[in-house]
C-alpha cells in the first residue's frame, strides 16, 4: 500500500480545503468520505465567502484582515467559482453616526491589502428617493464589496 502524508477524514469544506491546502504544499494526501463530497453540511452552505466586517465593531483586527486576506487569495485560486458580490448596507442614524460608519468602512478596505476588489463607496438618498420612505429619509446606503 502507498504510503501518504496526510489523511483527511471527511469531504465537507474543511476536509476538502485541508486536502486542497496540503496537495498545494507537494504534501501527498488521501481523504476518506463516507457518502458524496459536501454532501452534508456543506452543502446547504450559502457559499458566501466572509469578509469579517462585523468583527471591526469587537475590535478584532487581525480576524478581520486575516479574513480578508484569505478572501483574496480565494478569489485569485478560484474564479471560476469565487466572484465578487457587492451588497449595500443601509444606514441608520439612530443606531450608529456616519462617521464611525465611514471609517469602519475605511479601516475594512485597508485591513485586507486587497487587489482584486474596489473599495466601498457610500450613496446619499433624499426625499425623491425611489426607497421606501422610513429608508430613505436622511439615510445613506453603504456599498461594500
Amino acid at each position: 500500500m502507498e504510503t501518504k502524508d496526510l489523511i483527511v477524514i471527511g469531504g465537507g469544506i474543511n476536509g476538502a480545503g485541508i486536502a486542497a491546502d496540503a496537495a498545494g504544499r507537494g504534501l501527498s494526501v488521501l481523504m476518506l468520505e463516507a457518502l458524496d463530497l459536501a454532501c452534508a453540511t456543506s452543502s446547504a452552505s450559502s457559499k458566501l465567502i466572509h469578509g469579517g466586517l462585523r468583527y471591526l465593531e469587537h475590535y478584532e483586527f487581525r480576524l478581520v484582515s486575516e479574513a480578508l486576506a484569505e478572501r483574496e487569495v480565494l478569489l485569485k485560486m478560484a474564479p471560476h467559482i469565487a466572484f465578487p458580490m457587492r451588497f449595500r448596507l443601509p444606514h441608520r442614524p439612530h443606531l450608529r453616526p456616519a462617521w464611525m460608519i465611514r471609517i469602519g468602512l475605511f479601516m475594512y478596505d485597508h485591513l485586507g491589502k486587497r487587489t482584486s476588489l474596489p473599495g466601498s463607496t457610500g450613496l446619499r438618498f433624499g426625499a425623491n428617493s425611489v426607497l421606501k420612505p422610513e429608508l430613505s429619509a436622511d439615510s445613506n446606503i453603504l456599498t461594500v464589496g
